[in-house]
């Protein structure tokens, strides 16, 4: 019998059911980590898009659309190897120290913590010089003891199904987090995830939105095969000023 500090089949399941109230806060989460990396990168300009894909699958008959995947994608500089694989491990943040804790991310369970939240696979995709890796976090493996560490990331492409979708990964550095096998999402439809979700967002980075220093954008699409895609709305995310003291919010 192993007596390990935190078993990692069971510490998963608990981390998932202790997660996100709703699925708004959760992308919150990894918008946190786009605006916090740029912001280490000394940029001052950072651009975040959250994307729905949704399928038509039969339901008793009929044909109705759903999202299966959430995509988040930042030109926020990207990260090598190393830092992307303990971005997936759970508090092992590059923003621990006292003398880094200036920015708005400290805990470093942003990123797997709220996407488990969501779903059971995980797939980050960071590149930087034109050089791209991938490393994933299998809820389903890590359950059945299958895995017990990150995956190291291996050199890859991005796949043409999120080519389609994004024009962030054309950047000189960024990343993108693909969540599917949604399980615990709050909302079936991209309408209602985006019409609940620009609120908090908007009030979130209300002050970088306002001041230029980021740009936040939901976009849906249908997915109709790997290489077919339509687009059905998309939407830049205005300042909520909750005070009202801001303009054009």
């Amino acid at each position: 019998m192993s007596y390990d500090f935190v078993p990692a089949n069971l510490a998963i399941k608990a981390m998932r059911a202790n997660g996100f109230k709703s699925t708004d806060y959760a992308v919150s989460e990894l918008i946190d980590n786009s605006i916090q990396a740029g912001l280490q990168a000394g940029q001052e300009f950072s651009e975040v898009e959250v994307i729905c894909i949704e399928k038509r699958t039969n339901n008793n008959g009929r044909l109705l659309p759903g999202i299966t995947e959430i995509i988040i994608a930042d030109s926020a500089g990207g990260m090598a190897p190393d830092v992307l694989r303990r971005a997936l491990m759970f508090g092992a943040g590059t923003n621990l120290q006292p003398a880094q804790q200036k920015g708005i991310g400290k805990f470093g369970m942003g990123l797997p913590n709220a996407s488990i939240s969501q779903c059971k696979l995980v797939e980050v995709y960071s590149w930087q010089h034109g050089e791209c890796y991938m490393t994933s976090l299998d809820v389903s493996k890590i359950e059945n003891g299958e895995i017990k560490e990150v995956p190291e990331p291996k050199r890859a492409e991005i796949p043409n199904r999120i080519k389609m979708v994004t024009n962030l990964c054309n950047e000189q550095g960024g990343t993108i987090v693909v969540w599917s096998n949604l399980d615990k999402t709050t909302w079936i439809r991209h309408q209602a995830f985006f019409k609940n979700s620009e609120f908090l967002v908007g009030r979130m980075y209300r002050k970088f939105l306002s001041d230029n220093r980021a740009k936040i954008t939901f976009k849906a699409y249908e997915s109709h095969s790997e290489d077919k895609v339509d687009k059905l709305t998309e939407l830049n995310v205005k300042p909520n000023d909750p005070l009202m003291l801001m303009t054009g919010t």
